[in-house]
């Protein structure tokens, strides 16, 4: 009698143990999928803002004749599906810009789209 309560209180124990490590995996597992989740987005999201970035150096910096309304459409849906409004804030100086301040905001946003990308 005295063996079947303490086998019965080790199984209980077990279970409770058990019960109690499955509970930190799946908190653990949770917390690890969502960190992979946002590594997964943050990657993305820096892909596009270097890809914005090339295309915007090549079309306009190393342009070597007037930017079409092509090119600036293009430069436009790329920098809007960034989703991103301190990106499109500095895109919108350099765009109203005049001549003389054209190249410091070229350079803002060029700053602005490394410092995004290597966060």
């Amino acid at each position: 009698m005295e063996q079947k309560k303490i086998f019965k209180i080790a199984v209980i124990s077990i279970l409770c143990v058990s019960l109690a490590t499955n509970v930190a995996l799946l908190f653990f597992g949770v917390k690890m999928y969502k960190e992979l989740v946002f590594a997964r987005d943050l990657k993305q999201q820096n892909s596009r803002i270097l890809s914005f970035a090339n295309i915007f150096i090549e079309k306009i910096l190393l342009a070597e004749s007037d930017i079409d309304f092509d090119i600036r459409l293009e430069l436009e849906t790329c920098v809007r599906s960034l989703n991103d409004s301190e990106i499109l804030s500095q895109w919108q100086k350099f765009t109203k810009s005049d001549s003389l301040n054209a190249s410091r905001e070229a350079k803002n946003l060029l700053n602005l789209l490394v410092k995004k990308s290597i966060n």
